[in-house]
């Protein structure tokens, strides 16, 4: 039998089948017998071709003038957007002079309801063959039970396609039992299928695009023609401007030239407007191909499926008529228990398969178990992580009081220095003023020096005479020595007087200069103080940057920030410590020098005792930082925790997938509460932020890895669950192949003679129609089995690309913050640059006053040293 699809197969290339060429009238009205004659021709070559008619005592109904349309519909109002393609109604199943129904009839009506009622525009055979059948029994398309399919995909398209021409449409209320004109359409259908045979058809993907295309440059064309129409007008504007200004030569010029330019932009708009035209009518013609190409293979395969259904029909017959012409009982237990025993084999192999499915799903079950034994460790380990963050709270919180003990002393100390700021100043001021006088001072000083070296000289002269007088005065009294107490106790007096000045000035003097010095201190630590508040703000920008997803990666952020400030006001404090630990020491070297230099000149009381508060404050601290010290983990057991690659020494790769091993326990061990301080001995505060920043690591790490256990933990929870239903849906399977075996083995025991005979045959068909169902329920399962199990790789695929993407994030972020430390580190290392030149400056200030302070010192000395030898002078002229 040649198969319908084949080109060799076609409809009789006579006169009167031609499409085209029978009117109406003349084939269904006419009682002459040439048309007669002609009818019986063409209904006799429609049942070679596989059609099913009625009875011939069947007329057919009487035709309505109204129905139909006498032109013929043109291949340029095709769409695929219209199932009736044809230009008439779906058939519907006419019915015989008995009162029932054909049954092929009925199964070729359906045929054809379902192919008009749900037009697959683009659809290609699934196999990849056209014309060939399918699994489920149709040829190159989706079975009846996936027309929900091509419903949906039709509404999708419906609106696309809406733009483009459409088809007349017949009458809502026509049917073939109305319908005048069923033969014709059924001609002209045959005909076209033959003639569009090897029209191409293309992808879905393909005739999208088309169409889309197609609206752009109807829409573009639309534009263009009232653009070249716009033009025309110019055009026409401008030789009539042209016509009327022939008298003007300079008009005349100007309208040339615009004539030109219209014309030329006329001609422009004209040939793109053919472009877009021949491009348009190029589309249509690929659609109209393509259109024309899918009705064509959808006629062919109704033509199959016709006669696919025609011939199980058949075969149903001659099996009914086989088995009604058996005599022997015997014969017919045999098959039926044959059948029985396909049957049972069948069932057989369901159970195997569901048992296949029962073991997929408690492998899946067990690995769900496992999966989550071990979100349970990791909730376990998230609660002592959570623990051990309670517990750094708490310790940052007495860190938080003690800090804030600190910081009220600092403030203390910062009010302190800013009023001995202001103090040094004015007395700066006052020293530039004394240093002033003390050069004029220094001047008198030498003048006098000058006149008590004349006065000197005077007095030796005075003297003796002195000597003279007191000798003729004890001759002129009789005694043995005479003294003028006056004038000796007057000069003595005035002398001393003027030593005890000069000593008062020094001492002024000395103490104005130390004065000087603290206050250059001052501003030193003053400058440190502004260096670190900067640093501080630095840290605050960037801890402003970081990530807030969660709750808890917040508050962990938020403890980071804590210890992140707690750190930098321990290093204001430890740079504070160092600024007054070397006043301090800079202030007792002076005292100390000042001592040496001048015996007379101590410290006050004052003094020393801030420098004794400031000794103990600064013993404090340091013995808090050292307890600071203790309570951090040791550095070098965090190796032991699988966290850190011990070639490398560096972070592993993929530490944060939960899939990567890490030793819990020694992390336990790592941050717990028990002080370190005889592992590792005290390395200042850089030491201390150093393990600050790792357990902010370490916390990250945890963090991230808790989320994604997390994530997975869902996931496996969806996957358990659909292979649950999955195991629901074969137990029902199951049950049904049970209740349909017990059904047939019932019904085999009451078929027990030729009476019931029939009724074997009509629950064999029924078994047989259960058993086809049954198989197709199952194709359905593994169609819905493999489409799960595609869009669990498909959202496995996703996650995988989600979670690269947020590790180049992570790296992004890391990048950047790299950079931005990078850049910190510089500006930090401009302003220590501008600290130690500042330094360097104050130095040098104070070599140079250092200088004079010798320079004055010696002068003293000498004057001392002139002092005494006039004072050895006066008492050797006494």
């Amino acid at each position: 039998m040649d198969s319908p699809l084949s080109p060799q197969r076609s409809l009789p290339d006579s006169p009167s089948s031609r499409p085209g060429q029978i009117s109406k009238a003349a084939f269904f009205r006419a009682k002459s017998p040439a048309n007669e004659a002609a009818h019986d021709r063409r209904v006799d070559a429609l049942k070679t071709s596989g059609w099913a008619f009625p009875p011939e005592s069947q007329s057919p109904p009487e035709p309505s003038d109204e129905s139909h349309s006498d032109r013929r519909p043109s291949a340029h109002s095709i769409s695929p957007s219209h199932g009736a393609t044809l230009g008439h109604s779906p058939q519907m199943p006419q019915v015989p002079s008995d009162g029932r129904p054909n049954p092929v009839t009925l199964d070729r009506a359906a045929s054809q309801r379902s192919f008009y009622e749900t037009p697959q525009p683009g659809r290609t055979d699934p196999t990849g063959i056209q014309g060939l059948p399918s699994p489920n029994g149709a040829v190159g398309g989706p079975s009846r039970t996936g027309s929900r399919t091509g419903q949906s995909g039709h509404r999708r398209t419906t609106s696309r396609a809406a733009q483009l021409p459409q088809p007349p449409s017949a009458p809502s209320d026509a049917g073939f039992h109305r319908d005048p004109n069923e033969l014709l359409m059924t001609l002209l259908a045959g005909q076209a299928a033959m003639d569009c045979q090897g029209m191409p058809v293309y992808r879905w993907e393909e005739v999208e695009e088309w169409k889309k295309e197609l609206n752009m440059l109807s829409s573009r064309l639309a534009s263009q023609v009232a653009k070249h129409q716009r033009e025309q007008k110019i055009l026409t504007a401008a030789k009539t401007l042209a016509k009327l200004n022939v008298g003007n030569k300079r008009m005349s010029k100007q309208t040339v030239e615009s004539v030109e330019v219209a014309e030329q932009k006329a001609a422009d708009a004209e040939k793109e407007m053919m472009v877009l035209r021949d491009r348009e009518s190029g589309l249509r013609r690929r659609l109209m191909e393509h259109w024309a190409g899918v009705m064509a293979w959808e006629v062919r395969r109704l033509e199959f499926v016709v006669k696919s259904a025609e011939d199980r029909a058949m075969q149903a017959a001659q099996e009914v008529e086989e088995l009604a012409g058996l005599r022997d009982v015997a014969r017919q237990a045999e098959i039926l228990e044959s059948k029985l025993d396909n049957a049972q084999q069948q069932l057989e192999n369901g159970s195997k398969r569901i048992r296949e499915h029962e073991e997929e799903a408690r492998m899946l079950k067990i690995e769900l178990n496992a999966r989550d034994a071990k979100v349970s460790d990791l909730e376990g380990a998230l609660a002592d992580l959570e623990e051990e963050v309670k517990m750094k709270r708490k310790e940052s919180a007495v860190l938080e009081a003690e800090i804030g003990q600190q910081q009220r002393r600092g403030d203390e100390l910062e009010k302190m220095l800013n009023g001995m700021d202001t103090e040094a100043g004015s007395r700066v001021k006052e020293l530039e003023s004394e240093l002033v006088h003390a050069k004029e001072e220094r001047d008198r000083w030498a003048d006098e020096k000058v006149k008590l070296r004349e006065s000197a000289e005077d007095g030796k002269m005075k003297a003796n005479m002195w000597e003279t007088a007191k000798i003729s005065a004890a001759q002129a009294l009789g005694v043995a020595q005479v003294e003028n107490v006056i004038d000796i106790s007057d000069g003595i007096k005035k002398l001393m007087n003027t030593v005890k000045d000069r000593d008062e000035e020094l001492k002024v003097l000395k103490e104005e200069m130390r004065e000087i010095s603290l206050g250059f201190e001052d501003e030193m630590a003053r400058l440190a103080k502004e260096r670190d508040g900067f640093r501080a703000k630095v840290d605050e920008m960037g801890g402003r940057s970081l990530d807030e997803e969660t709750v808890r990666v917040k508050q962990t952020e938020q403890l980071e920030t804590k210890i992140r400030i707690q750190t930098d006001r321990l290093m204001i404090l430890e740079n504070e410590n160092s600024s007054l630990r070397k006043a301090l020491n800079e202030t007792e070297t002076a005292l100390q020098r000042q001592k040496t230099a001048t015996p007379v000149i101590t410290a006050s009381s004052d003094n020393a005792a801030k420098i004794e508060t400031l000794r103990r404050e600064l013993d404090s601290q340091d013995a808090l930082m050292e307890q600071i010290w203790a309570l951090l983990p040791v550095t070098h057991t965090r190796l032991q925790t699988g966290l850190i690659d011990r070639n490398t020494n560096k972070l592993k790769d993929q530490v944060v997938s939960p899939s990567v091993d890490i030793d819990y326990e020694a992390l336990r061990l790592l941050y717990s509460s028990s002080p370190h301080s005889n592992e590792e001995r005290y390395s200042g505060p850089q030491g201390i932020v150093g393990k600050i920043k790792l357990m902010m690591e370490d916390g990250q790490i945890l963090v991230e890895r808790v989320v994604r256990s997390g994530k997975e933990r869902e996931l496996l929870k969806s996957n358990a669950l659909r292979a649950q239903r999955l195991v629901e849906e074969g137990q029902a399977n199951l049950k049904t192949y049970q209740r349909q075996v017990d059904m047939l083995e019932s019904r085999l025991k009451q078929a027990a003679g030729v009476e019931g005979s029939s009724e074997l045959l009509a629950q064999l068909s029924e078994a047989r129609e259960a058993v086809l169902e049954t198989r197709r329920a199952n194709q359905q399962l593994e169609k819905q089995l493999a489409a799960r199990q595609e869009h669990v790789e498909r959202l496995g695929e996703a996650n995988d690309i989600l979670s690269q993407r947020a590790l180049t994030l992570a790296d992004e972020m890391e990048q950047e913050k790299r950079v931005a430390h990078a850049r910190l580190e510089r500006e930090i290392e401009s302003l220590r640059k501008q600290l130690k030149a500042s330094d360097e400056r104050v130095d040098d200030e104070r070599a140079r006053e250092q200088t004079q302070r010798i320079q004055l010192l010696d002068e003293l000395n000498s004057l001392q040293s002139e002092v005494t030898r006039l004072r050895a002078q006066l008492r050797s002229a006494q």
